[in-house]
């Protein structure tokens, strides 16, 4: 392989950085990009990455799209059932930590709506930010309050008593701005709800390059507890709670057999979800996908 360019970690400033895998974009091009990790913090990333008016063809792809409630088929009902029970653990968990029960809230990344429809549902203000036409759209025949922009700059709809991104930062070009731009649009009081794949979990280390939640190119940054609370910290907020999203290893594990791994081997996948499940119970830093909840410090709100 090429020597990798010259590189200044977005977290730390250091300067030098390795290769730790090899991996491939299993769902549209079947592309390889390296997955390089920062000496300096740890930090991991995605070498090299598309440019934003590049990076569309790589979402070109119906598995991007949750399936519809019209969907025919087993598969699809137990999906429709475990999304269903997932946006409601994801609704509870917010709820927990809101200074209110039910207030303004901010769903970054909205995706479809389902975790949108539900927030409203149970009786909070719900306005949602998707840049992905196809998703937007959906989630508007939804009836439902959709932004179609990657940046949160050009929101000026706040405060929120909560803002979510479940799966999003990981997506973002500039994590670092954008958690600062959520810090501003929170109210005094008001909680970030942070949700991305944990590369030091059980599952990343049995499939390793083939772990489905590398997803390069799309996931251009890959956390692990600590580097995302390193993010969090330097962008003005303190963490106060972590959790493990406790479907997510077995998503990930069956995805890793079916489109990461040869041998498709359901028994295995089984067995990876199940170990990796139970070690995020026992310890939330080592769940498939972690869940950090975070506050702004006083220092943060003047900055």
């Amino acid at each position: 392989m090429s020597a990798l360019p010259a590189f200044v970690c977005p977290l730390c400033d250091a300067t030098a950085r390795h290769r730790v895998h090899a991996c491939r974009d299993h769902l549209v091009t079947g592309e390889s990009f390296d997955v390089v990790e920062c000496d300096g913090c740890g930090l991991r990333m995605t070498a090299p990455r598309p440019a934003p008016e590049a990076i569309g063809r790589y979402y070109d792809s119906d598995d991007y799209l949750p399936m519809t409630n019209a969907a025919p088929g087993a598969v699809a009902a137990v999906y429709r059932a475990v999304r269903r029970l997932t946006v409601r653990l994801r609704l509870g968990l917010v709820t927990r930590h809101a200074r209110r029960p039910a207030g303004r809230l901010l769903d970054v990344g909205c995706g479809t709506g389902e975790f949108l429809a539900h927030a409203r549902t149970a009786g909070w203000d719900a306005v949602g930010v998707e840049p992905a036409a196809r998703a937007a759209a959906h989630a508007e025949r939804l009836g439902l309050a959709v932004r179609r922009t990657a940046d949160l700059r050009t929101l000026d709809d706040g405060p929120f008593d909560a803002i979510t991104m479940w799966h999003a930062l990981e997506h973002m070009y500039e994590p670092g701005a954008q958690l600062a731009q959520a810090r501003r649009l929170l109210a005094p009081g008001g909680c970030l709800v942070v949700a991305v794949p944990n590369h030091d979990s059980v599952d990343a280390g049995a499939y390793g390059t083939a772990w489905y939640a590398w997803d390069v190119p799309r996931h251009l940054w890959h956390f692990t507890p600590a580097t995302l609370g390193r993010l969090l910290t330097r962008e003005g907020f303190a963490v106060t709670a972590l959790h493990a999203l406790p479907f997510d290893p077995f998503y990930i594990a069956l995805l890793s057999e079916l489109r990461g791994r040869r041998g498709r081997n359901l028994a295995r996948a089984a067995t990876v979800a199940v170990r990796s499940a139970l070690a995020g119970w026992r310890d939330p830093a080592r769940g498939s996908a972690v869940a950090a909840v975070a506050r702004p410090t006083a220092e943060g709100f003047r900055a």
